[in-house]
């Protein structure tokens, strides 16, 4: 669920003050008495609206590039993130929340809105011929990741990307 934007200091952080995790502080744990990496650990966390979508492509560009996503996905999963950032903000109640993950083996991007979801069983499904145009960001955000989760709930919609690092 996301807080109410008057009642939690962090709501207001747009992308460029959000907290962006250092991954050599970030990614240590302790193991055995020893000082490890974490298999997974964040690397972005805001809060968005409509007017921050541009500059929330490039943070997810910059961290996904750093991250080892090879250039030829690149675009594809910043495309991807931005279909689901978009739904967040026309369907979830005008703003959402992104956090984006590495693992040893992927990037998992989880955008959290406050909307009812899409009603259709399945919404990532291919639409019958003859349907209004638009309304297919889901289906084109499942394209281009390795997976796709929508998740509707009483506190609202989850959407969780995951593309694999080569």
């Amino acid at each position: 669920m996301i807080p109410d934007r008057n009642h939690d200091p962090g709501i207001g952080e747009s992308p460029s003050s959000a907290q962006e995790h250092n991954s050599t502080t970030a990614q240590k744990k302790h193991v055995n008495g020893a000082t490890a990496p974490r298999a997974d650990h964040m690397v972005l966390k805001t809060f968005f609206a409509a007017s921050d979508l541009a500059k929330l492509r490039r943070q997810v560009a910059r961290h996904a590039r750093t991250a080892g996503l090879c250039p030829a996905r690149l675009d594809e999963f910043v495309l991807a993130v931005n279909e689901i950032a978009t739904n967040a903000v026309v369907h979830g109640g005008g703003r959402g929340h992104l956090e984006l993950n590495r693992t040893d083996a992927a990037l998992r991007c989880t955008i959290v809105d406050q909307g009812p979801g899409p009603a259709h069983p399945d919404p990532c499904a291919p639409h019958p011929p003859g349907e209004e145009e638009g309304g297919r960001g889901l289906q084109l955000a499942r394209a281009f990741v390795d997976d796709l989760t929508l998740t509707n709930g009483a506190a609202g919609t989850t959407v969780t990307l995951i593309v694999l690092l080569d």
